[in-house]
Parts: structure tokens; C-alpha cells; sequence
């Protein structure tokens, strides 16, 4: 039954955050629209899977537990969360300008 395998998952992810080093969370980060042109033809529970492990991992830094193909999915989108969050020195700075104007042009 669907809903109770994403009942499931939920319940997972949440009980991960709860668990994660939530002393110091983030309060926002940036959902890049190529996440979802990467994802949308995934299986929903993939989908949904792969973005509460964004959630997840920008609000924490953890790393969840993730089925093969979210893993895969997620590797791609834990590069960009990376780089956003790499201390505020000149170079990420430029960095981060330059993966912004890449991924907006």
C-alpha cells in the first residue's frame, strides 16, 4: 500500500531529525528548480524520498538512510548543497554567484 510506505518513510526521516544535531539548524535554504526537473520522472515515493533528504540534510548535515536510486538521485543534489554551504570566503562567494548565474541562465 502506498500510503503506508510513505507513512513510513516519514516517520523515518522524521525520527532522523530528531536524532541529528538540530542544536544550530538552518532556517532556509535554496530549492534549485533543476532538483525537480531531476527527480520529476521518479517514482513518487522516490520523489518524496530524495526531497525530505534535502530537508534533511541542508537543515542538519545528516546524511539519511536512503534507497539505492534516491541515493543515487540525492548525490547530485548534495554537490549543490555543499557548495552553498561552504564558509563565506571570497572564493566560495564567486563560487556560489557562479553556480547561481549558471543555473538561472
Amino acid at each position: 500500500m502506498p500510503c503506508d510506505r510513505i507513512r513510513n518513510l516519514q516517520e523515518r526521516i522524521i525520527n532522523q531529525l530528531r536524532h541529528s544535531d538540530m542544536s544550530n539548524p538552518k532556517k532556509t535554504f535554496v530549492f534549485n528548480f533543476e532538483w525537480y526537473e531531476i527527480l520529476k520522472d521518479y517514482p513518487a515515493e522516490i520523489r518524496l524520498e530524495v526531497y525530505e533528504a534535502v530537508i534533511v540534510y541542508a537543515a542538519s548535515g545528516t546524511l539519511p538512510e536512503l534507497k539505492p536510486l534516491s541515493r543515487m538521485a540525492f548525490s547530485f543534489i548534495k554537490k549543490e548543497i555543499d557548495c552553498y554551504n561552504e564558509p563565506d570566503s571570497t572564493a566560495s562567494f564567486l563560487k556560489k554567484i557562479s553556480l547561481c548565474r549558471k543555473n538561472h541562465s
